[in-house]
């Protein structure tokens, strides 16, 4: 989804001159590509939550399970919530 955004932006496209696509924004089949994409992230990770638990790991399932979360949740911050905030010093 991300390289599909590059592109559209590359391409010119007037709907991503802020950086983004809002739903209202996107076409249908963009919004099914967005599904599709969070669907298989969400399913790569129960999978992987699911492997090492089988393979008698549970101490990697459980880091699995909060450490990704996590790290969404700040990367979101950063690149979301935080920008163009600067450097405060």
């Amino acid at each position: 989804m991300w390289v599909y955004l590059v592109l559209l932006r590359y391409l010119g496209d007037i709907r991503v001159v802020d950086s983004g696509l809002d739903s209202e924004e996107m076409y249908i089949w963009e919004t099914l590509l967005l599904t599709i994409s969070l669907f298989s992230l969400f399913y790569l990770w129960v999978c992987s939550i699911i492997h090492s638990f089988k393979n008698k790991s549970k101490f990697l399932s459980v880091i699995i399970a909060f450490i990704w979360p996590l790290s969404y949740f700040y990367s979101v911050y950063v690149l979301v919530i935080n920008r163009g905030k600067g450097n405060a010093s």
